[in-house]
């Protein structure tokens, strides 16, 4: 369900800010020459192992940029992409059948969790418009008429009581919520001091909203609670000054038996398996944040059907993410191949192929170098000379060897899997401005793609 707006109150929807795309300027500490040549060297590997090699998309390759880059696209014009909403729904649809086209044997297997479903939300001040916004999960909600109250400052000495606080947080870890953290308590903190809301600046460098993961459990906040970013920052601390009232609608319906999907396909081959993973939902278009991820899962399935040999292939594309990962955790429990018989198991995280941005007076400028948020991580110390081999050169992606590897990785680690992928960070994560044209591209898409098929075929092969 798309949020509406609530125009005849003043409020928008989502209130995502579209501000204009920014074009490449040059980074000194990218060597395209670099990039170049790891292309090269992971396109001859490959090919040397059954792949298509160096071929063009418009030859068929499944692992070339332009190809990568319009699975991003397509996966980022469907919408916002909150679980168990009508945009996920059609993104596990899409998944499904590509799988299907490419030749796997593939199907959509429901699960069912508590949602709510935004139908108007924002926060308007009486004297200076409406602010861009989004609710934090779980919302408690307003109904249908908005909270009317004097704006208050959350750390400041006055009394709250009937009052809407205002509080600002640092850059969030992961963009989630965590157990025991700031944010937590400043929610609590509010309620007792009786606050009738609470709105949250997202200080990021970016200056937009950054929505947050919800914490494990299905409880609502105890007040209604939205997040806003720092470019309005210093127009509400203005508000909050002058005591001016604001009203905050977080208006919606909760579904108890909200149905999500993972997307299941198999290669059965052999008795030895290859499982590849990744998350499907997300808050916003998630260009950046799950795009690269979702064209990667997409071009290793088709790289994957053309193979000959005996090895066995599960791909599974899982909604739920932003929810505590809720999917991919229902795969574990009641579908996942064991352990034992899985040689290698490959999660597509969060940032891996985006561009790095300067922030400075004039905004957002991107680089033409990849970001170097990401990280790409194993468990299996076996894996790392094939990953050393394959990924040298590309930023970011020096392989790290840990027990409990990032993201929803140390879920596949707890239960004893030799796991390896990508997990990390961009300019835009988990904001309404995650977009494909500003977030990634594909020449910083193809060198990943060439990299991870290639590492996969040497561990394969080494196994």
């Amino acid at each position: 369900m798309r949020s509406e707006g609530y125009i005849a109150e003043g409020f928008t929807g989502c209130g995502a800010s579209r501000p204009a795309d920014e074009g490449p300027a040059e980074d000194p500490h990218c060597s395209r020459r670099l990039d170049r040549r790891a292309v090269l060297r992971n396109a001859l590997a490959v090919g040397a192992l059954g792949c298509s090699g160096v071929a063009t998309a418009e030859t068929g390759d499944p692992l070339a940029g332009e190809a990568l880059f319009a699975d991003v696209r397509r996966y980022a014009a469907f919408g916002d992409h909150q679980t168990a909403t009508e945009a996920d729904h059609r993104t596990s649809e899409w998944l499904n059948a590509e799988l299907g086209r490419a030749g796997l044997k593939s199907r959509l297997s429901p699960w069912t969790h508590q949602q709510f479903f935004i139908v108007r939300q924002g926060l308007r001040l009486e004297g200076g418009g409406e602010i861009a916004s989004f609710p934090l999960w779980w919302p408690s909600p307003t109904g249908p008429d908005p909270v009317r109250a004097p704006l208050a400052d959350l750390q400041g000495a006055g009394a709250l009581s009937g009052k809407i606080a205002v509080v600002g947080v640092p850059p969030v870890v992961g963009a989630s919520i965590l157990p025991g953290g700031d944010i937590g308590r400043f929610v609590v903190e509010a309620a007792r001091r009786k606050a009738v809301g609470l709105v949250i600046v997202t200080r990021d460098p970016a200056g937009d909203i950054v929505a947050l993961n919800a914490m494990s459990g299905l409880s609502q906040w105890p007040i209604p609670v939205i997040c806003v970013g720092g470019r309005d920052e210093a127009r509400l601390q203005q508000a909050v000054t002058r005591g001016e009232p604001a009203e905050l609608l977080i208006d919606g319906r909760i579904d108890y038996a909200a149905t999500a999907y993972e997307v299941i396909g198999e290669l059965r081959r052999g008795p030895r398996r290859v499982v590849v993973t990744t998350p499907s939902s997300g808050w916003f278009q998630c260009a950046g944040e799950r795009g690269p991820g979702i064209a990667l899962w997409l071009g290793l399935a088709r790289w994957a059907a053309r193979q000959r040999n005996d090895i066995s292939y599960t791909f599974v594309a899982s909604s739920g993410h932003e929810m505590e990962s809720m999917g991919v955790r229902h795969f574990m429990g009641s579908g996942a191949p064991p352990a034992a018989d899985t040689i290698s198991w490959i999660h597509l995280g969060a940032g891996i192929a985006t561009y790095a941005y300067r922030f400075g007076p004039d905004g957002p400028v991107r680089l033409s170098a990849a970001s170097a948020e990401r990280r790409l991580m194993t468990n299996t110390s076996s894996f790392m000379p094939h990953l050393k081999a394959q990924f040298d050169g590309l930023p970011g992606l020096s392989p790290h060897l840990a027990s409990a590897p990032g993201g929803e990785m140390v879920v596949m680690a707890r239960q004893g899997y030799k796991v390896w992928g990508f997990a990390g960070g961009s300019a835009f994560h988990h904001m309404p401005g995650d977009r494909p044209e500003r977030i990634t591209g594909p020449e910083i898409l193809e060198p990943v793609a060439r990299a991870t098929a290639a590492a996969l075929a040497a561990i394969v092969k080494s196994s």
